[in-house]
Formats: C-alpha cells, sequence, structure tokens
C-alpha cells in the first residue's frame, strides 16, 4: 500500500469521525438549549422599549440582556456557517492532496529531464527582457512560498491554540450552567428581567456549543490541511528550482553575448589600428584616441554591468530580510498562545538584519 493511499484513507476515517461528532453534538443541542430565535429577541427588544410600567432602570437591564442575547446568536449562526465551511473543505482534502500529488510528481519528472534552453539565437536585448520577466515571475513565487510558509506556522499553533481556547469556553460554559441554576432556584425577582435573564444565558451557551463544535471540526482536519499546505510548499520549491535554472541560465546567455560584442568591438579596434599604420600621423593619432575612447567606454559599461548585478543582489536581499521581518511579526502574533514561544520568536527578530 502506497503512503498516498493510506493517507487518503486516514482522511476518510477523520471524515468519519467528523460526522459523527457532529451528529452525537446535534443530539445534544436539541436537548440542552432552548430555541428562541434572533427574530423573537428583536421583537422583545422593541417591546421592552414600548413599556411604560418599568423603571427605566430595570429596562436598560433588561435590553442588556436581550441585546447581548442578540449578539450571542448571530455569532453563533457565524460559528455555524464556519463549521459548515471546515466540513466541506475537509471532504474536499483527499481530491486535493490527490491532484497535488500529481503536480509535484509531474514537477519533478519535468525538472530532473530538464535540458538547457537554446539562447545563442536570440539577441542580447530580447534575452534580457526574457530575463526581468523571469526574475518578476520568481518574486512572485518568494512571495507565495513567503505566505505559505506563514499559514504553516499558523496551522503548526493551531492545535494548542484550539486546545486552550476550548478549555476555556467550557470554563465559561461550566459557569454560565451554575448561573442558570442560581437563577431557577431564585425567588421574588421581577419576572421580566429573569426571563431575559434566563434567555441570554440560554443564547450563551448556544454560542459556547456552536463555537466548540466549530473548534473541533478544525482541530479534526487540522493535520490533513497541515500536510496539505506542506505539500503545496514542495511544489512551490521544485517551481522556484525550475525558475532559478532558468534564470541562471539566461545570465549566462547574456553575459556570452555582451562578452562577444566586446570581443567583436576589440577587433574592430584592433584592426582599425592596424589600418592607420603607414597612414599620415593626425590619422594615426585619431585612432589611437578613439580606441582609448573605446576601452574607456567598455570599462564604465563593465561597471555599470557590475553595479547592476549588486544592485539585484542587494534587492533580493532587502526583500528577503522585509520577508523575514513579515514572517517573524505573524509568528509572534500566533504566539500570544504560549509566551516561551513568544520570547524564542522575538529574540529570533531581533537577530535579524536591521533595515536601514
Amino acid at each position: 500500500m502506497s503512503l498516498n493511499t493510506c493517507k487518503y484513507g486516514f482522511s476518510l476515517g477523520l471524515i468519519a469521525l467528523l460526522i459523527s461528532v457532529n451528529l452525537a453534538w446535534a443530539g445534544n443541542q436539541k436537548q440542552a438549549v432552548k430555541s428562541i430565535t434572533l427574530e423573537e429577541i428583536q421583537q422583545r427588544i422593541q417591546s421592552t422599549k414600548d413599556r411604560q410600567n418599568v423603571s427605566e432602570e430595570q429596562k436598560n437591564r433588561i435590553l442588556s440582556a436581550y441585546q447581548e442575547s442578540e449578539d450571542n446568536l448571530r455569532q453563533a449562526q457565524r460559528q455555524e456557517e464556519l463549521a459548515e465551511t471546515f466540513k466541506r473543505s475537509t471532504r474536499n482534502l483527499p481530491l486535493d492532496a490527490k491532484q497535488l500529488q500529481a503536480q509535484i510528481d509531474g514537477t519533478g519528472a519535468v525538472l530532473k529531464q530538464r535540458k538547457p534552453e537554446k539562447l545563442a539565437s536570440f539577441p542580447a536585448d530580447e534575452i534580457e527582457q526574457r530575463l526581468v520577466m523571469e526574475k518578476t515571475r520568481l518574486s512572485d513565487l518568494d512571495a507565495e512560498i513567503a505566505k505559505h510558509e506563514a499559514l504553516i506556522a499558523e496551522l503548526t499553533n493551531s492545535p494548542q491554540v484550539i486546545r486552550e481556547t476550548m478549555a476555556e469556553i467550557k470554563t465559561k460554559q461550566s459557569a454560565t450552567q451554575q448561573e442558570q441554576q442560581r437563577l431557577t432556584d431564585k425567588n421574588g425577582e421581577n419576572l421580566l428581567e429573569k426571563e431575559a435573564r434566563q434567555i441570554q444565558l440560554e443564547t450563551r451557551i448556544r454560542l459556547f456549543n456552536s463555537t466548540l463544535k466549530t473548534l473541533g471540526l478544525e482541530s479534526i482536519g487540522n493535520p490533513l490541511q497541515l500536510q496539505l499546505q506542506k505539500d503545496r510548499m514542495h511544489l512551490l520549491n521544485l517551481q522556484r528550482e525550475a525558475q532559478m535554472l532558468l534564470i541562471g541560465e539566461l545570465e549566462a546567455a547574456l553575459l556570452d553575448k555582451r562578452q562577444q560584442e566586446i570581443d567583436k568591438e576589440q577587433a574592430a579596434l584592433l584592426q582599425a589600428e592596424k589600418d592607420a599604420e603607414g597612414k599620415h600621423p593626425l590619422i594615426r593619432e585619431a585612432t589611437k584616441e578613439n580606441m582609448r575612447f573605446n576601452r574607456d567606454l567598455q570599462a564604465v559599461n563593465k561597471h555599470i554591468e557590475l553595479y547592476q548585478t549588486q544592485k539585484t543582489e542587494l534587492d533580493a536581499r532587502s526583500q528577503q530580510i522585509e520577508k523575514d521581518f513579515q514572517s517573524a511579526e505573524q509568528k509572534i502574533s500566533l504566539a500570544g498562545l504560549s509566551p516561551a514561544l513568544g520570547n524564542l520568536l522575538r529574540e529570533q527578530r531581533r537577530n535579524l538584519p536591521q533595515r536601514k
């Protein structure tokens, strides 16, 4: 059995677990939380505002409870939508992984069998234009790689974030349930305010349940999502390797073309000097002066090419430093889950070269 087949089997098993978790959660949800709709909450808010026989202070407490209930239901709905998104993406993961693996295999095979491009017949200006275009593509690839590095870092840290978030929500959920019990046992409270408070706590529980469901689905899909992003990174690195080979060939071809032009100019100058022998001294002197100017021009051109090469290297280094800073900032923002990890990442960032 191939490694890919094992991964797909593992994926299907996770999806089956996902569905069973959803069904169990749905059953518990129906039993645990009273269904009150957003429209009903909004009607209660308006009704409370219109009441005349309630003090302003009490009315504000009732409205505050209903407004939180309204917000809880909106957030719970967003969590439900997010949960559906996680379910769909997890179902698609095996097919996505299979297609991505085919791309990796194809790109790797092409890279192994790759032969240098035949560039000798192209003029220098066309090669130079092509070089600029391919370097732009390389820059785009580097940006894509940096984005996937940040995503992989986020997915790597997600399990710990999810565990801590779920533990925090369960603690709040337990406290809310205890508050519900105390409210049920409490006598003598205004019925309107008590009912508003009950609905507030019930919708809070509903939001907790929806969020736990979403986090559970995210946790189930995380290992596959992480592996998929690592595979995408592998593909991008293969594409970058091919791009670097092409750029190297273009640079070598351009250098060769320029050297040919220099050699041709040198030969023409030598021939001109030879042709000037035996002619009038003024002609010989003018020819020598022309040769000197041409040599100076060649030296200037070499300095310009050297400057352009150094500038390209410095620009690439500057872009890499910028990416390192961005990556460090993203990782630090994710490292709020662990003070030790955050301190480590900040130390790594301090070790980066300083931007000018």
